[in-house]
């Protein structure tokens, strides 16, 4: 039986941290189509290579994993081709998404259907009777699917819609943020969530049309104000040779507030490293560096009171002395690194590691 969790609306609509950079498929150049095709493939030998090979050698044993983004169901289809004796517990705050778990699970008993935020997730487990160090692998595929993509929730300004940009019913929309926050938070939002460099310029021209002209409803409102704010329509990048919507910095920034996606980012892995058993392993894939760095800091132990620190160990003091004992204990981490890949060509990082 699928599992649902009712997921909470979002507290404090003004103090979350998010971001993601997927660039549209009709912006994008053949190179970089190419280059997605290549980061999903890699994603899927880095699945298949790392958690689909352990414990194959006695065949006993049942090996647990957890997606935990489901989304359209690539990873744990793939896991399903090649391991037997496999339970995944898929889980998606997104309903469409949850829909298409159940759907699968219907047709392979192997599937566990879990509806909720990476939050929710103790409790599911607490239910199922999993308790710390019962998990044998865990995939974190950061970001919005392609279905995400092409629905009309106002998640990227190429489809039609109005501002919603929730990935699931509950909690502020991207419209309610629009047409309530101040000029200096929206800033803060737009450069610390989405990267938008005119962070500033933007704010203040929808803080201005909101109140001299109109709200901000839909995504073609939002897209014909950042055009005309930046003076063109279409960013390139000459250094990966990719294109994308002018706006997109904006909505990824938004939208990652509107979900609290970092905060959820930095939840899941302190849930990976409670719940995985020793020499566990973990797959991650993140589009940008805003999520990377929550991920990469986890996994390096630069972590304060299990949330990533906002700085590298290397800018928190440079007046600090300690001995060797204390560096090592600094620097100490539950995790090795096993393998990494980070694309030349896009935002894509991917991250293997080991619980010690």
């Amino acid at each position: 039986m699928p599992a649902k969790i009712c997921n909470e609306s979002i507290v404090g609509v003004f103090s979350h941290k998010c971001n993601l950079l997927i660039p549209h498929t009709r912006l994008k150049t053949h190179a970089n189509q190419f280059a997605q095709v290549a980061n999903n493939d890699v994603l899927k030998d880095y699945i298949v290579n790392f958690l689909c090979t352990r414990d194959q050698s006695d065949n006993k044993n049942e090996i647990t994993l957890i997606d935990f983004t489901f989304g359209d169901g690539n990873s744990t289809k793939a896991i399903l081709e090649n391991l037997e004796k496999v339970k995944i517990i898929c889980l998606d705050r997104d309903a469409e998404a949850f829909e298409k778990a159940k759907k699968l699970a219907e047709r392979d008993p192997r599937v566990i259907p879990v509806h909720g935020k990476f939050s929710d997730l103790p409790n599911v487990l607490k239910s199922m009777n999993y308790l710390f160090n019962s998990i044998d692998g865990i995939i974190i595929d950061v970001g919005i699917s392609n279905t995400q993509m092409s629905s009309k929730r106002g998640f990227t300004p190429e489809v039609d819609s109005v501002l919603d940009m929730r990935m699931d019913s509950t909690g502020i929309t991207g419209y309610q943020v629009l047409n309530a926050i101040d000029e200096v938070s929206l800033a803060r939002v737009l450069k610390t969530y989405g990267e938008e460099k005119r962070a500033k310029k933007i704010a203040r021209a929808i803080i201005e049309t909101r109140y001299t002209f109109k709200k901000l409803e839909k995504t073609e409102d939002l897209n014909e104000l950042v055009a005309v704010v930046v003076g063109t329509n279409v960013r390139i990048d000459p250094y990966r040779q990719t294109r994308e919507h002018i706006a997109q910095k904006v909505y990824n920034g938004l939208r990652r507030f509107v979900n609290n996606e970092l905060n959820e980012l930095n939840y899941a892995m302190v849930i990976a490293e409670k719940y995985l058993k020793p020499h566990g392993i973990v797959v991650t894939q993140c589009h940008s560096i805003v999520e990377d760095k929550i991920v990469k800091r986890h996994l390096t132990g630069n972590v304060i009171e299990n949330c990533a620190n906002d700085l590298a160990l290397k800018f928190i003091n440079h007046n600090l002395s300690v001995d060797t004992e204390e560096m090592i204990d600094l620097t100490a981490s539950p995790w090795s690194m096993l393998e990494k890949s980070i694309a030349s060509d896009s935002n894509v990082k991917l991250r293997v590691a080991m619980k010690n």
